[in-house]
């Protein structure tokens, strides 16, 4: 089964600091999506909806697939969808076990050796 998981970081209300943000575990549901698409004619502009706008417009599509998840469980407090997606910093794909979909860790990348011996071309000319 395809479980779409994600880790949610939100302010509880607009006006609070990001120290102050929350986060919550949401899966979605197909209900949670079929809701969505419902509402995607009230919410989303005429060009981020029909067929192949969730992969057009995937920020937009996941906040929306969120919005729905997170009123179901009475996360949203009556908020608006646009209100709602103003206080969300972020979010994260999370695996069906709960853990974090892997490359969310910045990897440290480093510079090549270069082999002294090896003589290479100049790479300006005098």
């Amino acid at each position: 089964m395809n479980v779409m998981r994600f880790r949610l970081h939100q302010l509880p209300h607009p006006e609070l600091s990001i120290d102050q943000s929350l986060a919550y575990d949401l899966t979605i549901l197909p209900a949670d999506r079929m809701r969505a698409e419902r509402m995607s004619t009230q919410v989303l502009p005429p060009s981020q909806r029909g067929p192949g706008a969730v992969k057009a417009h995937p920020e937009s599509w996941v906040l929306l697939w969120l919005f729905c998840a997170a009123q179901r469980l009475q996360l949203t407090d009556g908020a608006s969808f646009d209100d709602w997606a103003n206080t969300v910093l972020d979010y994260d794909r999370l695996d069906a076990n709960g853990e974090l979909v892997g490359g969310t860790e910045e990897a440290e990348v480093e510079d090549p050796a270069v082999d002294p011996t090896r003589t290479a071309a100049p790479t300006s000319s005098p």
